[in-house]
């Protein structure tokens, strides 16, 4: 009798859309986030105009402050998943361990990833504007 393939469960049902969409973001983030200098850097005709209106500076903090955010939540997230996987599938005395505590109880913070999210937006948003009004 052939197999019949079971239907996905609710909970991955909607975890690998979120998973394909949290890693676009990501991916666009930081595509953004250099990109936008790296363009700007490259054509010495826009780095001049943007450095006449005095704002090079900020834009580049601004740019590397979004892709920052970015690197930091998913390295803690690489993190922490690490000592969840840890302590649940090799060694399972680590799950009384502080650190495991901490990990899992950060793994399950969505409100983390959210912040990062909203504050590389907030920061390419600024500099996207400042770049824009050096440009008009």
């Amino acid at each position: 009798m052939p197999r019949v393939s079971k239907t996905p469960t609710e909970e991955k049902g909607f975890f690998e859309p979120y998973s394909h969409y949290a890693r676009t973001l990501r991916t666009w983030f930081v595509a953004y986030g250099i990109g936008g200098p790296a363009v700007v850097i490259t054509h010495p005709d826009a780095l001049s105009v943007v450095s006449r209106a005095g704002s090079v500076g900020v834009i580049g903090w601004l740019f590397l402050a979004g892709v920052a955010a970015q690197i930091l939540v998913a390295f803690l997230n690489k993190v922490a998943m690490w000592y969840v996987y840890y302590g649940r599938e090799v060694e399972q005395s680590f799950s009384t361990t502080r650190r495991y505590r901490l990990a899992e109880w950060f793994s399950e913070q969505f409100w983390f990833d959210i912040v990062m999210d909203l504050a590389s937006i907030l920061a390419f948003s600024i500099s996207t504007v400042m770049l824009f009004r050096a440009f008009v």
